[in-house]
């Protein structure tokens, strides 16, 4: 015979790590993060040519080049530096995109079971 105790707590038992938020507050944090994402794009394109005529500037100048020249093509430098900054503001603009998406197609007043893979996915932890 079994314990009705231990069954009754199997029951109640949860595998894993598992975490219930509300939609409003799903939709919440994932517009919060598409705004940062939004926010940190539009910073980084504002600020780009700016950085891109420093580098040119540096790159041009007697001193720099041979200095830079003792490592590698300055040129190929201020070019890899701009790639990787215009590939962050399109891995932004990606993220705000698809965040907000999510955000719009919450299900309202229902609970979310999630994962700590699924919160990590939102960026609600690292």
């Amino acid at each position: 015979m079994s314990n009705p105790t231990v069954e009754a707590l199997e029951k109640k038992l949860v595998e894993g790590l598992k975490f219930k938020i509300e939609s409003s507050e799903l939709a919440k944090l994932m517009k919060e993060r598409a705004a940062y994402h939004e926010g940190r794009a539009a910073t980084k394109k504002e600020e780009l040519p700016k950085l891109k005529e420093s580098l040119e500037a540096i790159g041009k100048a007697p001193s720099a080049t041979s200095v830079s020249s003792k490592f590698s093509n300055s040129s190929a430098n201020v070019a890899d530096m701009v790639d990787q900054i215009e590939g962050d503001i399109k891995t932004h603009e990606n993220k705000c995109q698809s965040l907000r998406f999510l955000a719009e197609h919450v299900v309202p007043n229902v609970a979310y079971i999630l994962t700590e893979n699924d919160l990590r996915s939102l960026e609600v932890v690292k």
